[in-house]
């Protein structure tokens, strides 16, 4: 099998993953580990991107110690080969090791942990992308949802206004999102994403904007700009009501507060059109 096929079956294994749907998932990338281990032998640096894959899927099916025993296994040849790998690819995996760590640290509910775990994820995508790349973003999201949970806030008093700070970082994160993905509907020859990482994208933004209904109350007008990020969002996944909606709302909640000449109301009434225009079915009122 090609290099490339390999690559493929990764790559499906995600959005299997995706769909949680986990046991296809886990035998496309036990494929492609077999496959490699004959070629370059048992705990080659080259195996470290399935191990990852395999740690994923691992832990999204709640398998702590399979999961931790895996991304021991990764740090070790990791730290044994690092005089014979590429930095940029080190940082690579390096980050994403500390969002499944992350990720494992919150499942055992040790926050301090899981924060520690965030920040130095964000710190080697931040070297390897910019802090402003989507991948970045996930850190970010990491974080903040990290500083807004009640449960490590009341136990943490030394962090000073925890709330805010994690309202900064989900921002952050919507920030993010909404400038690339507008800037792909504006220019469709930019680089495609992933179903995977659009759904990963679409459940923070989804999450955040549950959080700042929590926060503001059912009283207080929804935050325009995350209701015009999952609009874009959705457009990338193929959910035209979806983006109709969202970017209709935001549309409405800008002309009330800025006014209609605004340029936050001006972009969003161009998305609406872009809509219009571009996904069929989906004329506006």
């Amino acid at each position: 099998m090609s290099e490339g096929r390999w690559d493929d079956l990764l790559t499906e294994s995600e959005d299997l993953c995706a769909e949680k749907r986990y046991k296809s998932a886990n035998e496309k990338v036990l494929l492609v580990l077999n496959e490699m281990t004959v070629i370059y032998g048992e705990n080659a640096p080259d195996l470290v991107n399935c191990y990852l894959h395999l740690a994923e899927i691992m832990l999204k099916q709640n398998q702590l110690n399979e999961t931790e025993e895996t991304l021991s296994l990764i740090k070790w040849i990791l730290i044994k080969e690092s005089g014979n790998l590429d930095q940029e690819l080190i940082l690579s995996h390096n980050a994403r090791m500390e969002k499944l760590y992350c990720l494992m640290m919150i499942r055992h509910r040790s926050f301090e942990r899981a924060l520690n775990h965030a920040s130095r994820g964000a710190y080697f995508c931040s070297l390897l992308l910019g802090p402003d790349h989507i991948e970045t973003s996930q850190f970010y999201f990491q974080i903040g949802s990290i500083l807004n949970n009640e449960t490590w806030q009341s136990a943490e008093s030394s962090c000073l206004n925890p709330n805010s700070k994690g309202s900064g970082m989900l921002n952050k994160v919507v920030d993010i999102w909404y400038q690339v993905l507008n800037d792909k509907m504006l220019n469709s020859s930019l680089l495609s994403f992933s179903q995977s990482k659009l759904q990963e994208g679409a459940r923070m933004l989804e999450l955040i904007a549950e959080f700042q209904l929590k926060q503001n109350g059912r009283t207080q007008p929804p935050d325009g700009k995350i209701l015009h990020t999952r609009g874009l969002i959705s457009i990338e996944l193929g959910l035209q009501t979806e983006a109709l909606k969202f970017i209709k709302c935001a549309h409405d909640v800008y002309s009330k507060a800025l006014g209609t000449d605004n340029p936050v109301t001006k972009d969003a009434q161009k998305s609406l059109y872009w809509v219009e225009e571009n996904l069929p079915n989906s004329k506006l009122n």
